[in-house]
């Protein structure tokens, strides 16, 4: 088992943070993001981890990891691109993917761990709680989310016109086996892949047939994305 941090981004509705380094090295509770994801990964006993760097990557070093690549269009593009850019070292183990703006516990990483499917996510149970702090109106930012009575997804990424349509939020986690990321390769030729964002290529995936295994977890974790995002995780963590 190993991970991959995706770590390319800016981040600029963290604006001046982010002038001088890139998002994943602004800090929460005095450690950068990256290294709170370093922490959880390490927990569960996951030494090979790597990073796709992208904005100021030159920033991210002396942290323990394994391998750095580099994703040159970071600018114009998301996180499937950056996904492409570790191809090789996706098709070397069972890799752990993980957004480079987020923070969690390790216990959320054991039970991505422990799921046997080719692909796999983490979705948050108690996403009304954390979006409710997060937001005057938190079906601004929802995506839907649905799944059916075995935990395979089956939608995710569209507007929801209301809660009923959510039944969690996905948390930027996923694992794919090697056999789980070469379908994914396959199933995404034909498709712009400078276009699309996470969740798209997920519904992608399952629209063509791939399954893939959603992980409940009710565990602490959160995503910074604004500068309220930070003073919110400031006080709960």
């Amino acid at each position: 088992m190993q991970a991959l941090i995706l770590a390319a981004g800016r981040g600029s509705r963290l604006l001046s943070l982010t002038d001088d380094k890139p998002k994943c090295l602004v800090e929460l509770k005095g450690k950068p993001l990256l290294h709170w994801q370093i922490m959880a990964l390490q927990d569960v006993g996951i030494q090979n981890i790597a990073v796709v760097t992208g904005y100021l990557g030159n920033k991210i070093q002396h942290l323990g990891l394994k391998k750095k690549f580099e994703n040159k269009s970071w600018e114009t593009s998301n996180m499937v691109v950056s996904l492409f850019c570790a191809d090789e070292y996706l098709m070397a183990d069972t890799t752990i993917v993980s957004y480079s703006d987020i923070v969690y516990e390790f216990k959320i990483v054991e039970k991505l761990m422990s799921d046997g499917s080719d692909v796999a996510i983490t979705y948050d149970v108690n996403f009304q709680k954390l979006w409710s702090a997060r937001f005057d109106n938190p079906l601004q930012d929802l995506e839907s989310f649905k799944i059916d009575k075995n935990s395979f997804l089956q939608e995710i990424g569209k507007k929801p016109k209301n809660f009923n349509e959510i039944q969690g939020q996905f948390m930027g986690l996923l694992r794919f086996t090697k056999h789980g990321w070469n379908d994914a390769k396959k199933i995404l030729q034909g498709y712009d892949i400078n276009k699309l964002d996470c969740t798209t290529m997920l519904q992608i995936l399952i629209t063509k047939g791939r399954k893939i295994k959603a992980v409940a977890i009710s565990d602490k974790w959160g995503e910074i994305d604004t500068i309220s995002d930070l003073e919110l995780y400031e006080k709960i963590y």
